[in-house]
């Protein structure tokens, strides 16, 4: 949101260096930890994904437009099989709302009866999400003391906790590609395109 003042809180002055950099083209106002200091919005960007757009922050940061909105995060369309069949892609279906119902390494809807071909998955509503996550912050003190639950422990995605939990979920869907780091062999593929920059 034009305007926005964004706190970015990190041990390595490095990121704060690189995030000031990605911001620059934005009209955000970027402020360091100050003790005592209070935000209403917390923006989380995971270190797995190095190449966020500076738009999708901005997507994100719209989300809390509405007083509503507790946590958010963003997804973009799938359009091909080895994406969909990817594990370490976790995927995200929504309601009509535009909240999450539930984020799966496995594909999700299922289609049954379906040839799941590129076409039928790009004409399809299949999301993956993006690393990124905005909360409130009450929402975000009362989130970090639930226990994982059961749903984490079978997908290893921490946002099952707070699904199961009763928490809801706002999605915004982002165009930017990004590419996580899950593998050795995502760290291969970030390292040639970093090189064709």
């Amino acid at each position: 949101v034009s305007g926005s003042k964004i706190l970015i809180v990190d041990d390595n002055k490095m990121n704060l260096k690189v995030f000031r950099n990605l911001l620059k083209q934005t009209q955000m106002q970027i402020f360091e930890a100050e003790s005592g200091k209070r935000f209403d919005v917390v923006i989380n960007v995971q270190g797995d994904e190095p190449y966020i757009h500076p738009q999708q922050l901005l997507e994100l940061a719209e989300c809390f437009n509405d007083e509503k909105v507790e946590i958010a995060t963003l997804v973009k369309r799938i359009s091909s099989r080895e994406e969909l069949f990817n594990y370490n892609t976790p995927k995200v279906i929504l309601n009509s709302s535009g909240y999450a119902l539930y984020f799966s390494r496995t594909p999700i809807p299922f289609a049954r009866g379906v040839e799941m071909d590129d076409n039928f998955i790009a004409s399809g509503r299949y999301y993956k999400h993006i690393g990124l996550y905005g909360y409130r912050a009450s929402t975000l003190a009362e989130i970090c003391a639930l226990p994982k639950g059961y749903l984490e422990g079978c997908e290893k995605l921490e946002q099952l906790r707070w699904l199961e939990n009763g928490k809801s979920i706002k999605v915004a869907l982002t165009e930017y590609e990004t590419h996580a780091v899950d593998t050795p062999e995502d760290m291969m593929l970030l390292n040639s395109l970093w090189k064709e920059r």
